[in-house]
Parts: structure tokens; C-alpha cells; sequence
């Protein structure tokens, strides 16, 4: 533990360093974490702390880079995504990490006097779309875009959104400008973070606001082991704190307007921030 390593021809996702700490090798896959049929022997990944921006990652390449046009879902939801969608919505407030999200949302559009019915809303990587139902059901005018085919016709069928769309937020082409883009647990799983925040910029509209939520790795080290904490599971190229995440931002020409550490119902150590474009 705590070694620090050149790791050649590896550069940081977020500030391009190739200066780690290695933090930890894990040889088998922890009993919670989600189900990609790496075959046992095989399962073997070390995650290192970049010594510049503080950012955690994951090095290993068991995971097919597109594993969540599809497979992910499935493997996350066994194949019932109305059904874990409607039990999480039947979720109390106080138990939903959901229903908190949509709690700090509102609050702060309503801060910076934005109207639910007047303010469209793009949910990035949208899956089960409870988030989205959730605002809808206040007024918003609710939008997605999610790789998986099915989690698109379920947004449509059930979330009710306004319009949904399959695919990446980098190939996507609208004429609809956003008052809010939403990024939820998202950027952890992509190995080109700043490239989909710039993607999202040119989307917002006017005065339009970027919300994210990001794995907060320094704060889940301190209440748990990094083996058994889902912050660190496998499907997380980087794990943040709130230096990483502002200097993520940075790079991306945001400005951070609001961030904070919260610890959600379901036990996950969350980074929340608010971003807008420099020039506001």
C-alpha cells in the first residue's frame, strides 16, 4: 500500500499526470458488486490515486467499453426495470436517494427563480428514470439520453418523459437548449469525463446550470475498507474528492457554483455540485 509509481503510457483521466500512488490490488470481485461474468481467475485490478489532481481510478480492462448499451442494466436490474423503478418510487423521502436528489434540485432552481414549467431538464444517462418522474410529477419539463435501448422505451412508457433519445451525449444533436443538464452517477463510468461536461455545455441554454453527482472516495475511506465500499466497485473508472472534481470542472471551462459531500440513504458517499459555463 501507499506506493508511488510511473505507470507507462497511462495518463490521468482528469489531469493527464502519469504521477499515481498505488492504494490497492483486489484479486476477487466483492460480494455486492455488480455481475459482468469476468470469469474468477481472471478478476484482478488495482486501483491508484493520482498524485496531481487526487483523483482515484481503477486500472484493469475486464469491462468492454460497451457493456452499458445493454448489459448493465440487466446485470444491475435482473431484466425488471418497471418493477425496481416502481419500488423505488414507493421509497419514503427519507430513504430515497432520489427523492433527496430532487429535493436539493428544486430548491436551488427555485433559489435561482427557475419554473418547473418552464424549464426543460436533460437527464444524462437516464436508467431507471425515477429522477426524471420524479420531476415531472412537479412540472419540469423532463428529457433523457441513455446507451441502452431499453432504458429509453422505459423512460417513454413509464417515466413519461417529453422526449428520449438512445445513444451518447457527445453524438447528440438537438435543437432543444436546457435550462438544466443533469449527470448522475454517471462520469465515473466513462474514461472521457471532460468530454461529455463539454458536449453538455454547448446544450444548456441561457443561464443554464450543470448538476452532477460524483463518488466521493476520500469520505468512504473513512467510514469503510476500499474493497468492500461500492464507491471503488469495478464499474467506476475514477472516484473523486472535492479537489478532483473541482479541477474536472475546471478543465471543462465550468465554474463551480455549489459543491458538498453527502452521505445518501442508501449509503453511498456522494459529491454534489452545481456548475455553470466561466462566462456567466
Amino acid at each position: 500500500m501507499g506506493e508511488k509509481r510511473y505507470i507507462e503510457n497511462v495518463k490521468c483521466l482528469i489531469c493527464n499526470s502519469s504521477d499515481f500512488k498505488f492504494i490497492a490490488n483486489i484479486s476477487s470481485k466483492p460480494e455486492m458488486e455488480t455481475e459482468f461474468g469476468i470469469p474468477k481467475n481472471d478478476y484482478d485490478r488495482n486501483i491508484y490515486k493520482c498524485q496531481i489532481c487526487e483523483v482515484y481510478f481503477n486500472m484493469h480492462n475486464l469491462i468492454l467499453d460497451n457493456v452499458y448499451e445493454e448489459k448493465y442494466n440487466q446485470a444491475t436490474y435482473n431484466k425488471d426495470l418497471l418493477g425496481v423503478f416502481n419500488k423505488i418510487r414507493n421509497l419514503p423521502e427519507e430513504g430515497s436517494d432520489n427523492k433527496q436528489r430532487v429535493k436539493r434540485v428544486t430548491k436551488y432552481l427555485k433559489d435561482i427563480m427557475k419554473i418547473p414549467s418552464e424549464t426543460k431538464v436533460l437527464d444524462v444517462g437516464s436508467g431507471l428514470c425515477v429522477f426524471l418522474a420524479e420531476l415531472k410529477e412537479i412540472g419540469f419539463r423532463t428529457y433523457c439520453i441513455d446507451p441502452d435501448p431499453l432504458s429509453v422505451k422505459h423512460a417513454l412508457a413509464h417515466a413519461k418523459v417529453y422526449g428520449a433519445f438512445t445513444g451518447n451525449l457527445e453524438s447528440f444533436v438537438s435543437d432543444i437548449k436546457f435550462d438544466l443538464i443533469t449527470l448522475n452517477k454517471v462520469l465515473e463510468h466513462i474514461i472521457n469525463p471532460v468530454d461529455v461536461l463539454n458536449a453538455a455545455k454547448k446544450l444548456l441554454n441561457n443561464r443554464g446550470v450543470i448538476y452532477l453527482e460524483l463518488p466521493d472516495g476520500d469520505t468512504a475511506l473513512k467510514y469503510g475498507d476500499i474493497i468492500n465500499r461500492e464507491e471503488f466497485y469495478i464499474e467506476h473508472h475514477t472516484v473523486f474528492n472535492e479537489n478532483s472534481a473541482r479541477l474536472l470542472a475546471q478543465k471543462a471551462g465550468l465554474k463551480v457554483l455549489e459543491i458538498k459531500s453527502v452521505h445518501e440513504p442508501s449509503d453511498k458517499y456522494t459529491l454534489y455540485a452545481f456548475l455553470s459555463p466561466s462566462l456567466h
